[in-house]
């Protein structure tokens, strides 16, 4: 008898830690969010439309940038989340922490009405970013976000300068900030 209420201990012991995880973790659920955001890589602040999918507290996202100045997408978006709570589902208020990835393409027109000459500049940047935020649930499907972090960027709108004395080429590449703020909508 004392081995056939072991038996019974183990299995319950066995299922609390391989138990099946609830149906609302398991669900992938799909979304659109919108964020306004600003990088230190000399570029203007600009819009983030993001399709987004997420399963059990993980959510990665593709979409493009939209820059405010040129008024047109000039890039290309990647980003991944992970929430640093269980069962995301269940709360108002979600941290997480985020990779963010833009790859921008910026065309730059000047034109001197002193001079015949114009001068044109084709801009890419590519920015890598790690960071942390909170999403704030409003409703079932709609939130509100927030997010910070810090990055490497290589390439730059502001023109690199030679150090006089190494010689050494700077402003096109280093690091900077991120932080955006939007609201997002799953379904």
């Amino acid at each position: 008898m004392k081995k056939f209420y072991f038996l019974i201990l183990v299995l319950f012991a066995v299922t609390g830690v391989y138990a099946q995880v609830p149906d609302s973790v398991k669900k992938t659920v799909y979304g659109v969010e919108v964020n306004q955001t600003v990088t230190g890589s000399g570029f203007a602040s600009g819009t983030e439309l993001l399709l987004s999918m997420s399963e059990k507290g993980r959510n990665l996202a593709i979409g493009f940038y939209f820059c405010s100045e040129a008024k047109r997408f000039t890039g290309v978006i990647v980003h991944h989340e992970v929430a640093l709570v269980r069962f995301p589902q269940e709360k108002r208020l979600v941290p997480f922490a985020f990779y963010h990835c833009i790859y921008r393409i910026t065309k730059v027109g000047k034109s001197g009405s002193d001079s015949l000459i114009n001068s044109f500049g084709t801009y890419k940047s590519f920015e890598h970013h790690l960071g942390a935020g909170i999403h704030a649930r409003i409703t079932n499907g709609i939130y509100l976000t927030a997010a910070v972090g810090y990055g490497l960027y290589l390439g730059s709108i502001k023109k690199p300068e030679i150090l006089p004395v190494t010689g050494e080429k700077i402003g096109s590449n280093g690091f900077a900030p991120i932080a955006s703020i939007g609201f997002g909508l799953r379904f």
